[in-house]
């Protein structure tokens, strides 16, 4: 097995960061240069475009929240078309901002449970709290779960994985429990709620997940990857890792 030599680069300094799941990329633009989002614990969120090797800031950012409290995650559309905004969650809020550094989307939670876990597929918005999942569907509630022991980790299937023709067009999501186990929650068709599909209990706590195609069938990790029409030739497998264990893989 080829092995990887990784070596550490300074790009920027930013505010005291304490959330997982609070950097993300915008996908490269006609220039070719990369730009990055961070989310911190002042409640601002800033974008850097690298030039020449150095992490400029991109004019409008960094985008400052009122409130001030922690940014807990940030999300992409899964959509690579359409990833022209990022996603953030801030306590009971989910807003959106504009590569100009301007709020264009806000969604408040009717959950008292901080929102700790974000997947934007199209026009749905996957979240989760400390035990709660929550769906919506162009802004309104759409399924809802409540978790039998704390959530470590959401993640979304691609879209096409289910062939059971039940008219269902939300992907199934899959939440990582402290009680050691993988739960899948599927949503009803028609925004009509959401259900315990099955669960899969494991060796350790799993505190992250990424789902893979068999070869050839293509690969997108969970939560992050873009829809693809060749993901129902296949069941998806998930990636797992936490705790002391090794890392996993289950077929779904």
């Amino acid at each position: 097995m080829a092995s990887l030599e990784l070596t550490k680069a300074d790009l920027t300094q930013v505010a005291t960061v304490s959330h997982r799941g609070t950097l993300g990329l915008f996908p490269l633009g006609r220039k070719r240069r990369q730009k990055f989002v961070v989310g911190d614990d002042t409640g601002a969120v800033s974008c850097f475009e690298m030039k020449r090797g150095a992490a400029m800031t991109v004019s409008g950012f960094p985008y400052q929240t009122l409130s001030g409290e922690p940014i807990q995650n940030v999300a992409f559309n899964r959509n690579e078309e359409k990833r022209d905004r990022v996603f953030a969650t801030q306590g009971q809020s989910i807003f959106g901002v504009s590569k100009k550094g301007k709020e264009v989307f806000r969604l408040v939670s009717p959950s008292t449970e901080e929102i700790k876990h974000l997947v934007v597929d199209e026009v749905l918005i996957y979240s989760g709290g400390d035990f709660t999942f929550q769906l919506y569907d162009n802004g309104g509630d759409a399924g809802f779960h409540m978790s039998n022991d704390r959530i470590d980790a959401l993640a979304v299937l691609p879209r096409g994985v289910r062939q059971g023709g039940d008219g269902a067009t939300a992907p199934d999501c899959v939440l990582a429990c402290a009680d050691r186990k993988l739960r899948v929650v599927r949503p009803r068709p028609g925004g009509r709620g959401a259900d315990l599909a099955f669960e899969q209990e494991l060796a350790f706590q799993v505190t992250c997940l990424a789902a893979f195609g068999l070869p050839g069938v293509g690969a997108a990790q969970l939560g992050t990857g873009g829809p693809s029409s060749s993901w129902h030739r296949a069941p998806p497998q998930l990636a797992f890792a936490g705790g002391a264990g090794a890392p996993g893989l289950l077929t779904v």
